[in-house]
């Protein structure tokens, strides 16, 4: 029988829970800014809530995960801390000024900063085998989200068009 120590190396059940939290914590701060910008700018909600439901999708993979591994708990580090936590005043002060450029880009340093940390993770050579395959798959949809918030900052009003023409099609 194997040491726990070599059956689940350090790294990788800290890994998981720490790109889980930032998961958790981004989409309920972009659903809350989906619901306070609703009522001026519908087409940036829409697409707010739409970054709340794809970090929703991933983490609860990343859940999944972590609850069939043994091993004890680890509290989320501040790396997990998604950028509008730690700006929240500035948050706050944004969409009262309806300031959508700044939020758009905090959005876009919340998405890198989310990038960044899957590839910190998948060049840790502790992490196994079987959570790196899902947070390989995870980085594809990462990268995906990050190139359309990276329009949606550029071009913020493209994506008005973009939901009417998803939903003729429809």
């Amino acid at each position: 029988m194997k040491p726990p120590y070599e059956i689940r190396p350090e790294g990788t059940e800290a890994s998981l829970v720490t790109l889980a939290s930032l998961h958790s914590q981004s989409a309920t701060d972009y659903q809350q800014i989906a619901d306070e910008i609703a009522a001026f700018f519908p087409a940036g909600a829409d697409y707010f809530s739409e970054l709340a439901a794809y970090r929703t999708v991933l983490q609860v993979k990343l859940n999944k995960l972590i609850m069939d591994m043994p091993g004890t708990a680890h509290t989320p580090t501040k790396s997990s801390m998604s950028i509008f936590r730690s700006k929240r005043s500035a948050v706050v002060r944004a969409i009262g000024e309806k300031n959508l450029s700044y939020l758009a880009d905090l959005t876009m340093q919340n998405e890198n900063a989310t990038l960044k940390a899957y590839r910190e993770i998948l060049h840790n050579d502790k992490v196994l085998d079987f959570a790196r395959e899902v947070l390989n798959e995870q980085l594809e949809t990462v990268l995906e989200f990050v190139r359309r918030t990276e329009r949606f900052r550029t071009v913020p009003q493209q994506r008005n068009l973009d939901v009417k023409t998803r939903s003729s099609d429809l």
